[in-house]
């Protein structure tokens, strides 16, 4: 332990060697069955298990996301692991829809969940996460902590709460074949520390990987990453909380373009603020500068946006593929709508409605054209007022919005 910690080597239970028992840590053990102690003793580098993938082509999904953290931004940090373990080698990792079909899957998880007793949770005691080695079955699967206080950012890893990120990108290095390293700030480390939003592979981790997967050479194309999110908070220089920025829009107090639910959380477009559009949709055109309307189609999967004249169809499980615009005529509106103030499908009939200035459209979902005899008058919504600014679907029930106050 005390080699792995690197601290001193003294063999006794000293102040140094007390300290490090009460980190947080990964379950694995620092030596592996297959890897000999005199080996350990006389390097200071990275440990191969013995074990690796037989293919370079591996997939990752998930079986569940943690309630404390949104799962959005538990993707990014997912496929940002991934590719970080991808970039210096051979490695492609995509992901995967499907859980049945995966190489590597993620869950979150409490006490004992059906695996070895050596890889009980411990509640928020000393362990965080596991994972298993490559292989089939199990094999490559990551399991979380799920009593964990989990944050994103490192500066919010503080009083037992634990960053997702530098824990993560940890297993993942376990899923692809890599032991402990007794090399301090080495993602390899056995002991949990929190690492910035750019980390980068150190070089003992990087070495560790090309030493199972050879090396990314220079006509590779390079692995899909996320790209960084929007610093939305700053520290403030007298605590340790943080405050938003003054940028950032009074939610009760201003107009929305366009608003959706994805998956319970509630998205707001206005312009290109408060979030630049293309750090959470990655494939929209980046040439797209804001959005009149967006809903979710009835499969879950889809989300389709309206910018002037235009509408694109973009999949939130499959978002690595480029999306491009298609005329609104298409849809068989009459050439003369040249926007979409809002959309919308309503709980009452399940039916989706677009909206501009003083008439509404009824859209059929199954031929994606806008039924016949529309659009008609606004009319019809008795005590709805025309030029609606946003709606969205809550709870089955339609909310159409002219201006958002609380």
């Amino acid at each position: 332990m005390q080699r792995f910690g690197n601290i001193p080597i003294t063999g006794a239970l000293d102040e140094a060697t007390l300290e490090l028992l009460k980190r947080k840590r990964c379950i694995f053990p620092d030596i592996t069955s297959n890897i000999s102690a005199n080996h350990i003793s006389r390097t200071k580098r990275y440990k191969l298990t013995g074990l690796k993938w037989k293919k370079n082509d591996l997939t990752w999904g998930v079986k569940n996301y943690t309630k404390k953290m949104s799962t959005r931004r538990q993707f990014e940090i997912f496929a940002r692991s991934f590719a970080l373990w991808s970039e210096p080698t051979t490695l492609n990792i995509r992901y995967e829809s499907n859980p049945a079909r995966v190489d590597i899957l993620i869950g979150f998880y409490r006490g004992a969940h059906g695996c070895s007793k050596n890889f009980v949770f411990d509640d928020k005691e000393d362990i965080v996460g596991h994972a298993y080695f490559p292989g089939e079955g199990l094999g490559g699967d990551v399991h979380l902590d799920d009593d964990e206080d989990w944050v994103d950012r490192d500066e919010e890893a503080i009083n037992d709460k634990i960053q997702l990120f530098g824990t993560f990108l940890h297993e993942v290095g376990h899923s692809l074949g890599l032991a402990h390293t007794p090399v301090s700030g080495a993602i390899m480390y056995p002991y949990y520390f929190a690492i910035p939003e750019n980390f980068q592979l150190p070089y003992d981790d990087k070495l560790g990987i090309r030493a199972l997967y050879g090396v990314r050479t220079a006509n590779m194309p390079r692995p899909w990453m996320p790209p960084h999110m929007p610093t939305w908070w700053t520290k403030s220089p007298t605590t340790t909380q943080s405050v938003r920025p003054k940028r950032l829009p009074d939610l009760c107090f201003t107009s929305f373009d366009a608003v959706v639910e994805i998956r319970s959380e509630i998205y707001f477009f206005k312009g290109k603020e408060p979030v630049v559009i293309h750090y959470f949709f990655y494939s929209l055109p980046k040439k797209i500068e804001h959005i009149d309307a967006v809903y979710m189609r009835p499969n879950g999967k889809e989300l389709v946006f309206f910018t002037g004249a235009n509408y694109l169809i973009y999949n939130i499980e499959d978002d690595s593929k480029p999306v491009h615009p298609r005329p609104l005529t298409s849809l068989g509106f009459a050439s003369n709508v040249d926007k979409i103030d809002a959309a919308m499908i309503w709980g009452y009939n399940e039916k989706t409605f677009f909206f501009k200035g003083s008439q509404y459209w009824r859209f059929d979902e199954k031929s994606m054209r806008v039924e016949a005899d529309y659009p008609r008058d606004m009319a019809f919504w008795k005590g709805l007022p025309t030029n609606i600014d946003a709606a969205f679907t809550w709870s089955r029930n339609g909310l159409l919005i002219r201006r958002f106050n609380c």
